[in-house]
């Protein structure tokens, strides 16, 4: 419960400047995509393979140094059919596993802080650090374990979490109004549970421009 108030008082407090925001103080859209790690609970690391990460985003311009980032992540992870079974220690009994990939869309709302810039290069590369919260959704696609002879099929479940997104990254302009990024996030789920796949980290590259 605490851990819920703390995310939701969060995520209140990064909401504020974007509600106070002109639409006109819209800077960029950005798109980028990459690499998703399983991070936590430890079912989640031990049993899920890497995945892709895409994500959309909408940065809001408040100085020359603060931006407002509204962010739309989706992740998707395999499982690790043969790393399990292993695990639990069956996998010498004809048995196999379909389904069980779990997807993470995370929506967060995040302050990004650039902490160099230089006056001389406008082009030159600007490193910075973001945080911020939102929710991620979690799910576990229905599976089916093929047992010799009474295969067990479970449902497709879906969890809605608050999550803390920290993350840094170097920002180069390429061109008035086009920027290139690079960029490694984590996402932490707050309340989560073994049953629930919630903590990885990302690294990415992608686009920002002028819309």
């Amino acid at each position: 419960m605490k851990n819920s108030l703390f995310a939701f008082i969060l995520l209140s407090l990064l909401i504020v400047p974007l509600s106070a925001a002109q639409i006109d103080s819209l800077k960029q859209i950005r798109v980028s995509g990459g690499m998703s790690d399983p991070r936590a609970p430890g079912s989640f690391y031990d049993y899920w393979k890497n995945g892709i990460d895409v994500e959309i985003g909408a940065d809001y311009n408040f100085n020359a140094d603060f931006d407002f980032t509204a962010v739309a992540e989706f992740s998707s992870f395999p499982f690790a059919q043969e790393r399990f079974f292993q695990k639990v220690k069956v996998n010498d009994y004809d048995v196999s596993m379909d389904g069980a990939a779990t997807s993470i869309l995370a929506l967060t709302g995040n302050v990004t802080c650039i902490l160099y810039q230089s006056k001389v290069n406008p082009k030159a590369s600007r490193p910075y650090i973001l945080g911020g919260a939102g929710i991620l959704l979690s799910s576990i696609s229905s599976y089916t374990i093929n047992y010799p002879f009474a295969p067990t099929t479970e449902a497709r479940s879906i969890y809605v979490v608050p999550c803390v997104h920290i993350g840094c990254g170097l920002i180069t302009l390429v061109s008035p109004g086009i920027d290139w990024f690079v960029e490694v996030n984590y996402l932490y789920g707050v309340t989560t549970s073994q049953k629930i796949n919630t903590d990885y980290s990302s690294i990415r590259m992608g686009i920002g421009f002028a819309p």
